[in-house]
């Protein structure tokens, strides 16, 4: 009723019809009286393309994040190894939990720019049923050696670095480490008095926290999509040396299974080719093997394109055996490691 009353007093001053997409409008002056006609076309709404669209049944990936939003990424790995001489077995477990977001801070010519945002880290470990756990979260260790690594973890958490990333998920940049550079060699200055293993603690920090280190991290889970983009069932495959000489490498197959209900889900399969070697010294004859099988899957949501949560894991054995043609001694080493997002 009210928009019908709204209608009937804009009509008494403005004489208007609207049929069939024309607008016609009569104003009169004096004795001359002029009418003019225009189109009116509907309002058509921009198309919002979700994160992970298909063109032709192709489907490609360019990220959809908010600005002033942070996305969470819980990055878990676990490592369960186990030692085979004769018939004796050895078994520990390590694991390790870190908390991080994402936050989208601008967005120019197709560029996020985002704060990676270190929270907080847990490493527990296992050996012959006896635990150990270092966590920022808790309390400082009693155990000297235990301190050292909380308290280079402690410094690094509550930092953030700058990062840069193409909308289709290439990372670009990063930015930001010289200060938590700082605050760990301050850390470790309070808690190493040996001037050569305070040395090492930093050269080892620094090896392992780098922005080739964290493109390298973060690329199998952010960079998922090649450029041409995948059909339902298609594959791409990536290698990576894992010896100086290029003789050893892994390989990992990415296969898009299925896009449906806001999900795309990418399947993981490869590994390592199983690889021999045997030499012979002195009577001796050393055969070495190593084989490695990995499966998996990733979960991406399609609006953002954000990980909505993977599982992964690699299985790894490596067996020696010594043999002199009268005894033969032999051992394998067994290492599941499983390694989850957003679990």
């Amino acid at each position: 009723m009210k928009k019908v009353l709204a209608f009937a007093a804009i009509s008494l001053s403005l004489i208007a019809c609207k049929k069939e997409g024309k607008t016609t409008e009569t104003k009169t002056e004096g004795n001359k009286t002029e009418t003019t006609a225009t189109e009116t076309s509907p309002e058509v709404k921009a198309e919002i393309k979700p994160a992970i669209s298909d063109s032709a049944g192709v489907y490609t990936l360019k990220y959809k994040l908010e600005k002033g939003k942070a996305y969470p990424f819980v990055l878990s790995q676990k490592d369960v190894q186990s030692m085979t001489m004769g018939d004796k077995t050895q078994s520990n477990t390590n694991e390790t939990t870190d908390d991080m977001t994402f936050t989208v801070t601008n967005f120019d010519k197709g560029v996020y720019d985002m704060d990676v945002h270190f929270i907080s880290k847990k490493q527990t470990g296992s050996v012959q049923g006896q635990t150990l756990s270092v966590d920022t979260n808790g309390a400082e260790p009693k155990n000297e050696n235990l301190k050292i690594f909380w308290k280079v973890n402690k410094a690094l958490m509550g930092n953030t670095l700058k990062m840069k990333m193409s909308e289709t998920g290439k990372i670009i940049s990063f930015e930001g480490f010289e200060p938590i550079y700082a605050k760990v060699n301050t850390a470790v200055n309070s808690a190493v008095k040996d001037a050569n293993q305070r040395k090492a603690l930093n050269e080892g920090f620094k090896q392992g926290f780098n922005q080739e280190a964290l493109k390298a991290q973060f690329k199998t889970n952010i960079n998922l999509f090649p450029e041409k983009g995948l059909k339902v069932g298609q594959s791409f495959t990536e290698s990576a040396n894992l010896s100086p000489d290029g003789k050893l490498k892994s390989s990992t197959t990415f296969t898009l299974a299925k896009v449906e209900n806001g999900i795309a889900e990418i399947t993981v399969t490869g590994g390592i080719p199983k690889k021999t070697d045997k030499q012979s010294q002195n009577g001796v004859t050393q055969t070495v093997s190593l084989q490695g099988i990995q499966n998996g899957s990733l979960k991406l949501d399609t609006q953002t394109g954000w990980m909505k949560s993977s599982a992964l894991t690699m299985t790894s054995t490596q067996s020696q055996t010594l043999s002199d043609g009268k005894q033969t001694q032999s051992a394998t080493q067994k290492n599941v490691s499983t390694t989850k997002i957003n679990p």
